[in-house]
């Protein structure tokens, strides 16, 4: 059985239609495939090591290649852990009809920014990174509090 993607708390068909990103407004639809897995880990910086872990595994079982949701995740949970307060993050993936979707949700409101740095600036390259890497990528609100921030990582090929 196929369906749209859901977000907790957000409505499927919003969350398959458009979200924003830096004032852009964007139109993405996806299909999944079976069933989503999730975890819910602290927000502390061990977290991402076991976010990470957790992608492969889970990704591998499913004759996945893991190595692009694994740093779309370290990267996405990183950013959960130094710019919000939220308590946990919860980490999702799910296969489409148009490759995997991995999701990062937490309790904060503020939407991820992607910002101009300086060649000396020892951060804030992360999504840039993370745009380089998939084929789209958003946030979204929602309800109740918090965000979604999700990337669509390339098919693979065969």
């Amino acid at each position: 059985m196929k369906r749209l993607v859901c977000v907790p708390g957000l409505p499927c068909s919003r969350y398959a239609s458009e979200w924003s990103l830096c004032g852009e407004s964007r139109k993405t639809e996806v299909v999944t495939v079976g069933i989503p897995a999730s975890i819910v880990v602290p927000a502390d910086v061990g977290a991402v090591k076991t976010a990470r872990d957790w992608v492969g595994v889970t990704l591998g079982e499913w004759g996945r290649d893991p190595y692009i949701a694994k740093v779309v995740v370290s990267e996405l949970v990183t950013n959960v852990v130094r710019h919000t307060a939220s308590e946990t993050a919860t980490v999702r993936v799910l296969l489409a009809d148009r490759g995997t979707v991995v999701e990062v949700l937490d309790g904060c409101d503020a939407m991820p920014q992607v910002r101009d740095v300086g060649v000396l600036s020892e951060d804030g390259r992360g999504l840039a990174m993370l745009g380089a890497l998939v084929k789209d990528w958003g946030a979204q609100p929602v309800a109740g509090g918090g965000k979604v921030v999700w990337a669509l990582l390339p098919e693979e090929d065969g």
